[in-house]
Order: structure tokens, then sequence, then C-alpha cells
């Protein structure tokens, strides 16, 4: 994929008229209140679920327009704020985005793929309650027996400021990067509570009212083992205290709740009085919900957090790492603006299945634990068209190292908060990138073009570890985007606050996988008309994002820092994107331009492109103009020779040859090319073919041996929208065996699977309906 070349001053779509900005220098600091303001009394209170006395709600800082390069409010045509990603937004019945008519009808839940016979594992559930596993003895050696035997840190709440206002309130949170709140039990919320019907009705007549008991629907034993716990021991059961813990109940008795973190030093009869059940909480949890930003769009959006998210606490395993816990659909947070904090179960489902199936993939991505429904309603419009419903409530345990975004340093920088973007920065050093603590402490100050000093708090020496933060953010975001682009994964939603620091993907909403080839395709109804975070453009999408968020590092390493930082972004996609584009070529190098990404404008106009990046264009411009099934065929041309006849039998290599040669060159492709392709484009299939062979046959590797390394990085099965609709339809009905089979099956997309040919196929016609094909941000 190429566009402009040249260093990268101000990523911007080609599509849309180029605006100018510029990183701009940092405004004024100001002073922020430190970590002693929250109180260990008071954090012990917000710990067992009780409310502290409110406070004043601070006064919200106004964000300086001098700190964000300037965005490109409604170039799009989408508005800002349709569709957060999984921790913000906070989930609603309303909320931005496009739709209108009503929901298709359901056909999906009897329409299942072709061919389903791969044998469902003995842990596949078919009623609400935990998948089967092996029966649980002691832990295998250095892992715990059970997730009630791992104890959680707490180092973010610890180390960083939080918000002293303990309500659980919506408001504006300055000076904090997180503020401390419990789950609250499903129960509170169930909307079914106030669903009256007349005697007799059916409350699941024609789809309006859709609920389920309160169950362990899916649960990832590999996800276990990150967290130091034996993968064969069974996951908790409706009513086990770790169960109420991770679907965020209430515990049963104030005994079955593990003591937080804090608890554990506090005297008996503290004084404080009797309040609200407590929640049950895993085993050290301090729980909080994130304050961040963002761009939605490419339009500020201010203050968003954790609307529907709250983090547990932080796992060190027995082989190292760290992993926090977060619940997603855990309740309310002072995040969650008008919104209840709540999930449904077909959001849940997809999350749950694209976090493990990207792991599959080997893309870098949050993990999910567990998918539990809640046993509550939950009143959702999935297309904002005025036809709400009630959905089965659930809620889904997410794991990475840190759930940072990169709306989390935009914020506290629009803010002019540069203490709390320092604690965010060291923070992150400390625990995700320990190999920059040891860089040299200081470098001297840059300069900008006019020769005055633009480093942090007036030229004075700025940290070289900030620096050199910055480039390693971008570069793992880089190649995290290039291997979406490698897979055919279509994100949905790349808002800034939905991509995180440590590069790995973030918040699974509106998202697909490409099925017919076709670069303007985006799975999210509110990104329509425009299509900003369609599959070409997310490249420049992530360029764009990561100049929002080197300008919110100009106060700590200064302008020019931050400018070279950013220049390093097309060089490390570019370098990424052709890893992968040599790999599924099936080449051993594949020649490209550095620095070359396409939709961004740059200094100086792009070279011509190489032989190899030709071929690529060319084999796109093919698969595009025949509708060519994007995972199908990358796998397919593995099965082509190294070795065909030009076509006509003379010799020339000129491949004008006759349409029966041609029908035998094209075989492996002939899916790609389609039974009904016009002569033409059969001819030019043909000729690229040719030139393709002669590629791999130069390389002189044998053809085995190269379609063994092809199948290793084009996979044969991916999450398509349909399949994953097909799981929600079934779960919704109580049936939860599709669910585990697809966990199972695409944790080794790389290799064909003995009865999992339907799992192959192209989408059905009913999956080009709205709800399948393409989701709103609703969830």
């Amino acid at each position: 994929m190429r566009g402009s070349a040249g260093q990268v001053r101000h990523l911007l779509f080609v599509a849309y008229p180029p605006r100018p900005g510029r990183l701009l220098p940092p405004v004024a600091v100001t002073a922020a209140p430190t970590r002693g303001t929250l109180t260990p009394a008071v954090r012990r209170a917000v710990s067992r679920g009780r409310i502290g006395g409110r406070e004043p709600a601070a006064t919200p800082v106004p964000r300086p327009a001098a700190v964000v390069m300037a965005s490109t409010a409604g170039a799009d045509g989408a508005a800002a704020g349709g569709g957060g990603g999984g921790g913000g937004g906070g989930g609603g019945v309303s909320g931005g985005g496009v739709g209108g008519g009503p929901a298709a009808a359901s056909t999906a839940a009897t329409a299942t793929p072709a061919a389903v016979a791969l044998a469902a594992p003995a842990s596949a559930a078919t009623t609400p309650g935990p998948p089967s596993a092996a029966a649980a003895g002691g832990g295998a050696a250095g892992l715990a027996s059970s997730l009630a035997a791992v104890r959680l840190q707490s180092t973010f709440v610890d180390t960083l400021p939080g918000d002293p206002i303990t309500d659980n309130y919506p408001r504006q949170v300055s000076h904090a990067a997180y503020s401390l709140v419990t789950p609250t039990d499903p129960s509170v919320d169930d909307v079914m509570e106030r669903v009256r019907l007349p005697p007799g009705e059916d409350p699941t007549a024609g789809g309006r009212i859709k609920t389920l008991p309160r169950g362990l629907l899916a649960w990832s034993p590999d996800v276990a083992a990150l967290l130091g716990v034996d993968p064969a021991s069974p996951p908790p059961a409706v009513g086990d205290p770790t169960f109420d813990a991770l679907v965020g109940a209430a515990a049963a008795t104030a005994a079955a709740a593990p003591a937080a973190a804090d608890d554990r030093d506090a005297p008996a009869g503290d004084g404080e009085a009797a309040a609200a059940p407590a929640a049950a909480l895993l085993d050290g949890s301090v729980p909080y919900a994130a304050c961040y930003g963002g761009h939605q769009f490419g339009s500020w959006a201010g203050q968003l957090g954790d609307g529907r998210a709250i983090t547990l606490g932080e796992v060190v395993p027995p082989d190292g790492g760290r992993f926090e816990v977060q619940l997603k659909g855990a309740g309310r947070t002072p995040y969650s603006r008008s919104a209840d904090g709540r999930a449904v179960l077909r959001s849940s489902v997809r999350e749950f299945l694209a976090s493990e199936a990207m792991a599959g993939l080997g893309v870098p991505t949050t993990r999910a634990l567990a998918l539990l429904s809640t046993g509550a309603g939950v009143l959702r419009d999935k297309f904002y068209d005025g036809n709400a419903a009630v959905e089965p409530g659930a809620v889904v345990t997410r794991v990475t190292p840190s759930f940072l975004r990169l709306g989390s340093f935009e914020l506290p920088a629009s803010r002019g908060d540069v203490p709390l973007l320092k604690a965010l920065a060291d923070w992150v050093i400390t625990h995700h990138f320990p190999h920059l603590a040891g860089a040299p402490e200081s470098y001297a100050s840059d300069s900008d073009r006019d020769g005055n000093a633009d480093g942090a708090d007036g030229g004075e020496d700025v940290d070289i570890k900030y620096g050199l933060l910055l480039r390693e953010v971008i570069t793992r975001n880089a190649a995290m985007v290039a291997h979406w682009q490698a897979v055919g994964f279509v994100h949905g939603v790349q808002n800034t606050d939905n991509y995180a620091l440590t590069g790995v993907t973030l918040d699974y909403g509106p998202y697909g996988w490409l099925d017919a080839y076709d670069p303007m395709y985006t799975p999210n109804t509110t990104d329509l008309p425009g299509r900003r975070y369609c599959y070409g453009r997310q490249p420049a999408v992530a360029g764009w994002n990561l100049s929002q968020f080197a300008s919110s590092f100009v106060p700590l390493v200064g302008l020019a820092r931050a400018r070279a930082a950013l220049d390093t972004y097309a060089t490390a996609y570019a370098t990424a994107w052709a890893g992968h584009a040599g790999a599924k070529l099936g080449l051993l190098n594949f020649d490209y331009t550095p620095g070359v990404v396409e939709g961004l404008v740059t200094e100086t106009p792009p070279p011509p492109p190489t032989a190899d990046e030709a071929l690529l264009a060319e084999l796109l411009a093919l698969m595009e103009e025949s509708a060519a099934d994007w995972t199908n065929t990358w796998r397919s041309l593995g099965r082509v020779p190294s070795t065909v006849p030009d076509g006509d039998g003379d010799g020339d290599g000129d491949g004008d040859g006759d349409e029966e040669a041609d029908a035998a060159l094209l075989a492996p492709l002939a899916a790609a090319v389609g039974a009904d392709a016009p002569a033409a484009l059969r001819s030019r299939w043909a000729a690229w073919v040719r030139r393709y062979s002669a590629r791999v046959a130069a390389d002189g590797r044998p053809d085995a041996e190269r379609r063994a390394a092809m199948d290793a990085v084009n996979p044969a099965y991916v999450l398509r929208n349909y399949m994953a609709q097909v799981a929600i339809e079934q779960a919704e009905a109580g049936e939860f065996g599709e669910l585990e089979r697809l966990r199972v099956l695409l944790a080794t997309p790389y290799k064909e699977q003995p009865g999992a040919e339907g799992y192959t196929a192209p989408p059905p016609a009913w999956a080009s309906r709205r709800g399948v094909c393409m989701n709103s941000c609703s969830s």
C-alpha cells in the first residue's frame, strides 16, 4: 500500500483538503493535588462499595487550544462523540450515530455455516453455566489452583494521583488519573424490574425482550494461564465468590468478599458507618475507572474516561509480566455521563471472540478471560432509530498489560497539567517500558526552526526517556496497524481513546474482517458516509492519531523532538507492512520504498513503486475488481506453482494464451477470479499469475516450502461477522456450543481443521443486512 513519501509533518487524509496545523508549544502549567489527597480511609470506604461524603465537584479546566493539534471537525461527515470504545461511552439507549429504519428480521440463528461438523470440545456449554473442565486438584507447578488464589496489586492507584471525590456521579475530574469506584450488582439496573406487561402476554414475543439467567458463558484457559492460573482448573461457577467478583455482583455477606488491599492494615472498628452491601472483589482489588480524553471521528471530545469499564487491579504471574484485569459492563462510573455503565450480550460475545481470535492470529490485542451473563435486562436502541429493546446484560473480563490509551495523555496535556502528564509517563515506563528507565537522565532541550528553545518548562533539560517512550509507542502502534492490514481486520472506531499505549488492539466495537476486498469497507454504521475509519484509511488514521499523541508530549520532550519522533511513523509502518506483504506473497525479500504510507500528505512526492510493490498493487486492484474474498484469496495464493506455461506455447513469455490455458493457470485462484468474470479480466489475472510465478521462482525456494511459509501467515479462518452473529443469536436463545466452537477454532487459525470447512465460506446472503456486515456503536 503506497502513498506519498518524505517526512510526515501533517498527517491528514488525501481525500480531504489539507488544513494548516502544527504541533504547538505547551501552555502554562497548573498545580495538581498529590496522591495524598485520597486518604487511606476514603480508599477503604470506596473499595468496600460504600459511599463517601460528597465534596464539591471540581471546576472543569478549560481546554487550551494551543496544546493539541487542531482537528478538522466534521470533515468526514461524522459527528464527534458517536461510538466510544469499550471503556468509554458508558452504554445507554441513546448515543451518537447514524441509523434509520427498523432492525432487520432475525434469520441467523438457524443459518449456520455450510458445514459445522467441527466437534465441540468437552468444555462446550449448552446451558447457562461454566464450561466443564478437568477436575481441579492442586495447581500445576508454579500455578495457582484457581483465580481466587491470585492476589492482585494496585500500583496504578498507589502511585498516581486520584480523584478525591468518592461519590459515584457524572462529573469532570481534574488532576487525577482515575476515580475509585466499585462494580454495582446488575440487579440494580435490571430494566425488567420496570417492565409491565398485560397478564398472560409472552415477554419474548417479537424479539423486543430477551433475557438470560446469570451464568458463565465462556472461559479462556489460555488467558487464565497468562494470569498464573492452572488452565486445567475449573472456571468459577454461579454462587462462587470469584464468579460474583467477575460479574460485578454484591457479595452474599460482608465476610464473603475479600477485603481490599488497604483493609489489611486498617484497625477494627474504625468508626465508619454501615452502607450498601459491599461488592464481591478478587483478593487485593482496589477497583477504579480511568480518566482520559480523546479525539472521536477527528474532533476533540474532551474528557471521556471508563464509562462502563472498571479495573480491579494488576496480576503479576510467577513467570513475570504484569496484567490488568478489567470488567466491561460492571456498572456506572463518574465517566458514564447519562448512561448506565452496562453492556449487552451481543457486543460482549463479539468482544470475547474478537479478543481471542486476534490472539490466535498473532495480532497484539487485549485478551478476554471470561464472558458472563448478568441475569439482568438492559435497554438498548441498537441502531439509534427509536426501536429500543430489552437485551440480555453481560460482562467481559478483559486482560492486558495496561489499559492506558493515547487519550490518557491527551487530556492532561489539553488542560496544561504537566505534573500529571509526567507522573503517567513515569509510571508506564517503570512498569511497562522498564528498558527505557536506564536511559541517560537528561539531554539539552532542543530548539525550533526560529532558534527559540521549546523544551519543557521554557527550555530546561528534559528527560530523554520520555522521548524514547514517545518513539516506542509510535513504533508499536505502527506495527499493530500493519498487522491489521495483513489479516484484513477493520477496527471501525479508531478514536484516540481506543488506541493503547502498549500497541495492542483495544476496544472491540463495530469491527469487521474483510470479506470481498473493498478498501472503502467500514463495519461501523456511525462511520457513514465519510468512511473515515475504512480499511484503506487505517494506516493514515493511525498516523493522525499518533500526531495528537505526539502533541501531548511536547511539554515533556519539546517541539522539535516531538516532530522528529512523529517522523518515524511512516518508516515504522512501511517497514512493518513490507514484512507482512512479502510474507503473504511468499517472497524471501520484499523490495519496498521506506517511509511510504498510503493516505499521508507529506512534503515530497512519492517515488516510483518498486517491482514488488507494483506486483502487490496489481493483485489488490484485481481483487477489488473481482470482489475476491480477502482471506481465501491469500490462502489460495500459496497453491500457485512457481513454474507455469506462458500460455501461448511460443515461449516468448508474453502470456497471450488461449482461454483453456488461462483456466488451467487460474485453477488455484478460481474462487477469487469468479466463474462469470469477463474474458478481459480473466486474461489480466492470468498475466499477473505468470509474473507472480516468475517472481517466486527467482527466489529458488521449493514450492512446498513456500506454501508452508505462506500458510503460516495467511489464515484459513478469521472471525467473519456472520460467524459471530450465529454465535450471538444462539447464545441469546440459550445455546453456547457455537461460542465455544469458535473460540477453539480461532485459537489456531493457520491450521486447517477437519470438519471446519464451512468456516471458510464467504458470507451468506442474509449476512449483508445491517447488524451483521455493519454494526452501530450501541453496546
